[in-house]
C-alpha cells in the first residue's frame, strides 16, 4: 500500500475525520438539493417558496445524515427509531444553540455575520459531534464496530 493510502487509511480510523468528512458531504449535497428545489419551485408557493425549499431540503438532508453518521461515522446496528429521535433532537439543539450565538456574536461582540457563524459553526461542530457520539448513538463498549 503507498505512502499515501496507508496515511488515508490511518486518518479514517478516526471518528473525528469521518464525522467531518460526512458532515461535508452532508452539506454540499443539501445545498445542491435546495438549489435546485428552489430553482424548480421559485414562485410558484408565493414569496415564501425558499422556505418551502428548506423545509423539503432538511426532510431529505436529515434522512441522508442519520445513515451516513449511523453507518459510517459511528458505525452501530439496531435501535434504528431510537438513534433516529436521538439524531434529530440533537441536531435541533446544535441548530438552537447557533440561533442564540449568532446574534450575540453580531450584536454583542461586534463581529460580521459571516465572521459570527464561522466561529457559531465551530462550536456547534463540536457540541454535534459530542451530542452524537454520546447521545444519538450511545452503545456499549462491546456493541461498537471500530474504535476510535
Amino acid at each position: 500500500m503507498s505512502t499515501i493510502a496507508t496515511k488515508a487509511s490511518s486518518l479514517l480510523k478516526d471518528q473525528r475525520i469521518r464525522f467531518l468528512i460526512v458532515g461535508g458531504i452532508n452539506t454540499v449535497l443539501g445545498y445542491g438539493i435546495f438549489v435546485l428545489l428552489e430553482y424548480l419551485i421559485a414562485g410558484r408557493f408565493g414569496d415564501f417558496s425558499y422556505m418551502l425549499a428548506l423545509v423539503i431540503q432538511y426532510s431529505i438532508s436529515i434522512i441522508l445524515a442519520f445513515i451516513l453518521h449511523r453507518r459510517f461515522v459511528f458505525q452501530v446496528q439496531g435501535r434504528l427509531w431510537l438513534d433516529f429521535g436521538r439524531f434529530v433532537l440533537t441536531n435541533l439543539v446544535g441548530f438552537g444553540l447557533n440561533a442564540a450565538l449568532l446574534p450575540l456574536l453580531v450584536q454583542f461582540a461586534g463581529l460580521h455575520p459571516r465572521v459570527a457563524q464561522a466561529v457559531a459553526l465551530l462550536l456547534v461542530t463540536v457540541v454535534s459531534y459530542l451530542g452524537h457520539k454520546y447521545f444519538s448513538f450511545r452503545r456499549g463498549e462491546a456493541a461498537v464496530k471500530v474504535s476510535e
